[in-house]
């Protein structure tokens, strides 16, 4: 049985693993210090004529939660083009990088 410590810490753990890989791919990472706009890092990426900033949100599952395979009740509240979301399911032991447009296109929505 995890503990509370454990398990509440997971989320922020996997945030700093999944930003651990992006800097392992040569990306140039910045964190942000509070979470209040959906945003847990910033990523440069190298364009013409100038970089471009994209805004990550950062969501993990552990093996012990009730539904390891769901990211429920989640809000999205600026869904654009620069705003990724970066999913971890520690079951899968998988990542997936989806543009928050796509997820906000692909999500149920509760009536309640």
């Amino acid at each position: 049985m995890p503990s509370f410590r454990n398990s509440a810490s997971f989320g922020k753990r996997q945030e700093f693993v999944a930003i651990a890989e992006l800097m392992k791919r040569n990306y140039d990472v910045y964190l942000t210090l509070v979470d209040d706009q959906q945003i847990d890092c910033i990523v440069r990426l190298e364009r013409d004529p100038y970089p471009v900033y994209v805004d990550i949100q950062i969501k993990a599952r552990s093996k012990t939660a009730k539904t390891p395979g769901t990211f429920a009740a989640m809000e999205i509240r600026k869904p654009r083009p620069n705003f990724y979301f970066i999913f971890y399911s520690e079951a899968a032991d998988q990542y997936w990088v989806m543009p928050s447009l796509e997820v906000a296109k692909l999500a149920t929505r509760n009536k309640s």
